[in-house]
């Protein structure tokens, strides 16, 4: 099964949830997002700031995790994908 790996924050850092919402996830481990900060108005949103970092978690999902994911949080209406590099 080919997997991606898939950087958390908010809501999506918490393995039960995760486990219900994407059960062929796995969790690699604890993530830093460095020059981001985490922001929360009416939803959990990042946003550039050399100043800062956001903690989350890494997660190594499916297809099908990723598409459970995509329907949850409304994307690409509601939220937006992009690519990251954590550490």
């Amino acid at each position: 099964m080919k997997t991606k790996l898939y950087f958390s924050y908010g809501m999506n850092t918490n393995p039960w949830e995760m486990y219900h919402r994407c059960p062929n996830s796995r969790a690699v481990g604890k993530a830093l997002l460095p020059v981001y900060e985490f922001e929360f108005r009416t939803h959990a949103n990042i946003k550039s700031n050399s100043n800062s970092q956001v903690e989350g978690v890494l997660w190594e999902i499916t297809k099908t995790d990723e598409d459970m994911l995509d329907l949850l949080e409304g994307y690409p209406t509601y939220y937006t994908k992009r690519m990251v590099n954590v550490k």
